[in-house]
């Protein structure tokens, strides 16, 4: 009896497959993920947007235009004796302009910087609610499908080394998550003559 339990707990220790199965495991690529989202392609055409019009916003052209005055009349004044009457109205006149230039330059600043910090807002919140949703998503299918691990692939170590180094056996949902996240989300249509 004694031969024949050691026998069969032998067979079990030279074998753990046979007490435990192998883990089902699939992986993920986050980032192709996030990167193929519909809100990921329609963030990215309005923030470009955003961006194009902050650059082309009047208050720009004017700071650019104040600008060159101010040059203009520092050149004006260098060419003129320090004595003359024209030189000291030249000055006055270049004071003001320089006063004024700082104004709308500190305005303009002001104003841009709000925009970008708002833009940058949106975008974070954005990409947080595209990061939510396919952790979400990708658990639904990793759960239905009977996955026992979920490995995120894209991602790297604090030392720029990934996280999984090498998986022998794994199945790749990726595609699955960017079909069942965009499924709530049209299609965004590239724009003529866009990239």
């Amino acid at each position: 009896m004694k031969k024949r339990f050691l026998s069969i707990l032998s067979l079990f220790v030279l074998s753990p497959t046979l007490l435990f199965a192998a883990p089902k495991i699939a992986t993920l690529d986050v980032s192709k993920a996030s990167d193929a989202h519909e809100l990921n392609l329609a963030g990215i055409a309005a923030y470009k947007e955003a961006k194009a019009s902050l650059e082309n916003d009047p208050r720009k052209a004017a700071v650019i235009e104040m600008a060159k005055k101010v040059q203009a009349l520092q050149r004006s004044l260098q060419e003129l004796n320090p004595e003359s009457e024209e030189h000291k109205k030249m000055l006055k006149d270049g004071q003001a302009a320089k006063a004024s230039y700082d104004d709308i330059l500190n305005e303009w600043t002001q104003y841009r910087t709000e925009k970008l910090r708002a833009m940058t807002e949106k975008v974070v919140a954005e990409t947080n609610k595209r990061l939510n949703e396919i952790v979400v998503v990708s658990r639904a299918i990793a759960d239905a499908e009977g996955y026992d691990w979920l490995l995120e692939t894209a991602g790297n170590t604090s030392s720029k080394m990934p996280v999984v180094l090498y998986l022998r056996k794994s199945t790749d949902i990726t595609e699955q998550v960017i079909t069942k996240v965009n499924l709530d989300y049209p299609a965004e249509k590239p724009a003529e003559g866009a990239e």
